[in-house]
């Protein structure tokens, strides 16, 4: 279980124009930052995403999408993007507005590819103004730790076959890389400190490794060098 001592009610909650007006800032750093805008016709709910009938479409539409008819591959995939998609828009929202967006509201949109976009129902978040970066990832692991990955990987290994540490390695992997490209070039960075304190909690602690020179590299492999496209991602273990 993540680290949540501190508890959200201790932290102070952000007016709700701030908060969308950073949800709407976000979107700068790319698509992957921001939520859902275009037509939709199915908007699920959290239980209507885990259920084993839905999960199973979206592994078919993954395995199509990518190539692959390996169950753990495809989980992996769908549970990455997903993972990105909840971390980039969170981080991006803290960058820019120094608020930690409230998950508790999202909404899913499946794509045809199996992929999941985000959309949000009302835009609520705590001002971080005043917490420590420890305290900030305090929050973001209940939000997005707790509420939204420990479920998904519940649900989804309910009706495939993927290794528990292989999805977390993934959580600490779009972490990591959401948090590199936001940091990248600015002198105002609020991310770096957040995130190195998530990576150094459960269950993300040991996930990944500080390389000498470039991005972290991460200690599972999340299997992408099995899809269709054959390559390696940047921070994968397998090392030629």
């Amino acid at each position: 279980m993540p680290d949540t001592d501190f508890e959200l009610a201790h932290a102070p909650v952000a007016d709700p124009e701030a908060v969308r007006a950073a949800v709407q800032d976000a979107v700068r750093f790319g698509p992957y930052f921001g939520w859902h805008v275009g037509p939709v016709t199915t908007v699920l709910s959290r239980r209507e995403l885990h259920e084993p009938t839905q999960l199973r479409s979206l592994l078919d539409a993954v395995g199509v999408s990518v190539g692959s008819d390996e169950g753990r591959v495809v989980a992996s995939t769908l549970q990455y993007g997903f993972a990105a998609r909840c971390w980039s828009l969170t981080l991006g929202v803290w960058q820019r507005g120094g608020v930690v967006l409230d998950l508790d509201g999202l909404g899913y949109v499946v794509n045809p590819s199996g992929s999941v976009d985000l959309t949000l129902n009302d835009f609520r978040g705590w001002d971080g103004s005043a917490l420590s970066a420890s305290e900030v990832a305090d929050v973001m692991a209940a939000t997005v730790i707790a509420d939204q990955f420990e479920g998904f990987h519940t649900a989804l290994r309910a009706v495939a076959r993927v290794a528990d540490g292989l999805l977390w390695g993934n959580a600490a992997s779009a972490l990591s890389s959401g948090a590199r490209r936001i940091a990248a070039g600015r002198s105002d960075d609020r991310v770096t400190p957040v995130a190195t304190a998530l990576l150094a909690r459960h269950p993300l602690a040991g996930k990944m490794t500080a390389a000498a020179t470039g991005p972290w590299r991460r200690n599972t492999c999340c299997l992408w060098y099995r899809t269709r496209d054959h390559t390696k991602c940047g921070d994968c273990p397998l090392v030629d």
